[in-house]
């Protein structure tokens, strides 16, 4: 073969490795930083499980926990109330909320502008649960209100 064909041959095999380094590492990177950077808006009737993976849950209107539901919230979570200036979003549990948190891997309930209303309870307690452990709340007006005068223990 003479030397001349074989230099086009490998800049052909060069040029192939240019593409494909050009095209895919950026595609690779982008794939990775959506990962890093995942977050879960959030309204209505929220229940089930909110993980590591969908964090931060973005609250952009009022939550509820419908009647006979369950919203567990695992440790790692952040659960984020942003633009409380303009609009108040309370937290409404009509079912049962477990927010468990272990120690050195808390939840967090935050509101970076201003306070968010908090927990609201507005039906008697039968047999509901609100349960709290290892979770850090910042900015809150008043962690649980209830509206029959009952008390958290």
């Amino acid at each position: 073969m003479n030397a001349a064909f074989q230099d086009k041959i490998t800049t052909k095999n060069d040029f192939k490795h240019v593409v494909v380094y050009f095209f895919l590492i950026p595609f690779l990177s982008l794939h990775i930083n959506v990962n890093l950077y995942a977050q879960t808006e959030v309204e209505g009737d929220v229940f089930g499980v909110w993980d590591e993976e969908g964090s931060p849950y973005l609250v952009m209107d009022t939550l509820t926990i419908p009647e006979d539901s369950t919203l567990i919230i695992e440790p790692g979570v952040t659960v984020s109330f942003p633009d409380q200036d303009e609009d108040q979003f309370p937290f409404i549990v009509l079912g049962n909320l477990e927010a468990v948190g272990e120690e050195g891997d808390s939840i967090y309930f935050l509101s970076e502008d201003s306070t968010f209303p908090g927990f609201e309870v507005i039906t008697e307690l039968g047999d509901q649960t609100i349960r709290f452990e290892y979770c850090v709340v910042d900015s809150v007006e008043e962690l649980i209100r209830t509206f029959f005068g009952e008390e958290f223990t």
